[in-house]
């Protein structure tokens, strides 16, 4: 908008610059609605956006939060085998053992290859002597 000269005559504004004047500010206020209307679309695009944002957002977040109950519901199915399993010192004890009976198996069946393992002998004495590691057993 530029600066408006006084009329020649001294007279008031003439019809002809109230008319330039007005077709100004029709202008102005044409292009002002259009960058509204444009500022408009735009911040719907945005927010349609920042929609979308939060949506995708949303399903990662709800995804995790299955992946976490789920590994959560695992670790304490691995913590009650754990608390259930025997502790190292039972399988040590176990592997012990284990390891005496083979031992004995092996004795018995080089020994007394014809002997039934079944029968017990009473009233003879078994010549070999019993493996330190052996556990006792006693008959009634």
């Amino acid at each position: 908008m530029g600066i408006v000269s006084p009329p020649v005559s001294g007279a008031p504004f003439g019809i002809s610059e109230m008319l330039a004047e007005r077709k100004a500010f029709e202008a102005e206020v044409s292009e002002l609605t259009l960058t509204a209307t444009s500022l408009r679309e735009e911040l719907k695009a945005k927010d349609e956006s920042i929609a979308e944002e939060r949506r995708n957002v949303q399903t990662t977040v709800d995804s995790l939060e299955k992946e976490r109950m789920s590994l959560s519901s695992t670790v304490a199915d691995l913590n009650a085998q754990i608390s259930n399993a025997p502790s190292r010192e039972t399988v040590e004890n176990m592997k012990r053992e284990l390891r005496i009976l083979k031992r004995l198996e092996y004795n018995a069946v080089d020994a007394d290859a014809d002997r039934d393992p079944e029968m017990t002998t009473f009233g003879q004495e078994d010549r070999r002597a019993p493996h330190p590691e052996a556990p006792r057993i006693q008959c009634s």
